[in-house]
């Protein structure tokens, strides 16, 4: 049994596409990111017939991962029951070449051992496994099910995380990724259009039973929000697309006139612009832009999880600084990673200008800091923080005497970690 021929132009009036959008799957070999629920599905029912209105000699490589779920023995036959209609069909249809990639990992499993979230991780493993069908084959084209409602969820996903515009961004029909094309016809419409257009050209499909376990934030979004206005959706969808080029366009014109004036030393860990010409930007173009030369530096943005995290962490410090610097009788604007950071905490407490300081061959006497539960030598602390003995020839500690006690202070902000001040004992000195 073979699929039913649809009329092609009708086909891509129901999906919102455009006919010279897909000119781009005409020269390309196929890659089906393949699970046989409805988004998925309709895709297939799509290239196949995009394949009769364009004949001629393809291959299609369906890429599945078996997430090994316990799902219920009727619930897994019907799967490989449509999984096995889908072979015969595919045989079915002239000159194309299919090729089936079956993937099996226990996502559970792996996701308690790292101790991440079974989305996260299964969205992790997946483009792992998808990596390397894509590498293996030369001049292809991804295409994928995900919806102008997989979008809408995930921005409500990412509004209780944290959300820049760049995270706001719908999907768009044609995107490169690193050096692959990922086309995804069914990027402007609604879940309940996908299903409807199933049901009128009886396209047979698998409805995954974890899908309505309120256990993933996902599905628990789903039946929580409002029924979608998918037009009102779609128009929103290309209002952001529009406005995100034009924000890109004007970002990618900024950076490029900035990068004629940066000077780059100390093995790109040092950026230097003119103060002058960053003044000229407004605060919003800055914003704009400073992620991107942070990049330069080998900095990228953190999630707000991952921050969160950090901020967890005894004496993390951020790992860079933007700093105003005189060179060459000419005021730069200075971004440093690493140790070359230039400003150095001092603590009201003490005065650093009558202090002593222990170089890196003292630190090798036996100096302690006294600590709630005890003391601990300085050398154990550097080494602690994972701070190498290279580092260490930098790395300078402050002693001050205040009444009866002598005050210990380490910079260590040079190393993205939170400056040390104790009480210090002195033993054996």
């Amino acid at each position: 049994m073979c699929y039913q021929n649809i009329n092609w132009e009708h086909l891509l009036k129901n999906l919102k596409i455009k006919i010279d959008e897909t000119t781009i799957l005409d020269s390309r070999n196929w890659i089906l990111s393949y699970s046989g629920g409805a988004d998925s599905s309709l895709c297939l029912f799509f290239l196949i017939q995009y394949h009769r209105a364009h004949l001629k000699k393809r291959t299609l490589d369906i890429y599945y991962l078996n997430h090994k779920q316990n799902f219920e023995k009727e619930s897994e036959n019907e799967r490989k029951n449509l999984f096995k209609n889908i072979k015969n069909k595919l045989l079915n249809e002239e000159l194309i070449d299919f090729r089936w990639h079956y993937f099996e990992k226990n996502i559970y499993k792996i996701a308690e051992k790292y101790k991440k979230g079974f989305e996260f991780t299964a969205s992790k493993i997946r483009r792992k496994y998808l990596n390397q069908v894509q590498n293996n084959l030369v001049n292809n084209i991804t295409i994928s099910g995900h919806s102008l409602s997989d979008w809408y969820e995930t921005v409500i996903m990412r509004l209780n995380r944290s959300l820049s515009f760049d995270s706001l961004r719908p999907f768009d029909i044609l995107e490169k990724r690193n050096e692959n094309l990922e086309f995804r016809p069914l990027a402007r419409l609604s879940r309940s259009e996908i299903i409807n257009l199933l049901n009128k050209y009886n396209i047979q499909y698998w409805d995954d039973p974890s899908n309505g376990d309120i256990q993933f934030q996902r599905n628990l979004i789903r039946k929580n929000i409002p029924i979608l206005n998918a037009s009102a959706l779609r128009l929103s969808s290309n209002n952001i697309i529009r406005d995100y080029n034009i924000f890109s366009y004007k970002k990618n014109k900024i950076y490029n006139q900035l990068n004629k004036d940066l000077i780059c030393i100390f093995d790109k860990r040092e950026y230097r612009l003119p103060l002058s010409k960053w003044l000229l930007f407004s605060e919003e173009e800055r914003s704009s832009i400073l992620p991107s030369l942070l990049q330069k530096i080998g900095l990228y943005p953190i999630s707000s999880g991952i921050r969160h995290k950090l901020n967890k962490i005894p004496f993390y410090h951020r790992p860079y600084a933007i700093e105003i610097e005189n060179w060459n009788n000419k005021q730069y604007l200075v971004l440093r990673r690493g140790r070359q950071n230039l400003n150095l905490k001092i603590n009201k407490s003490y005065n650093l200008t009558n202090c002593y300081t222990l170089t890196c061959d003292m630190l090798t006497k036996k100096y302690y800091i006294k600590l709630p539960f005890g003391k601990k030598n300085i050398t154990k602390i550097l080494s602690e923080k994972k701070i190498s003995k290279r580092q260490r020839m930098n790395c300078k500690v402050y002693i001050s005497k205040v009444n009866k006690y002598e005050l210990m202070f380490i910079p260590l902000s040079c190393f993205g970690l939170k400056d040390i001040e104790s009480t210090l004992l002195k033993l054996n000195r």
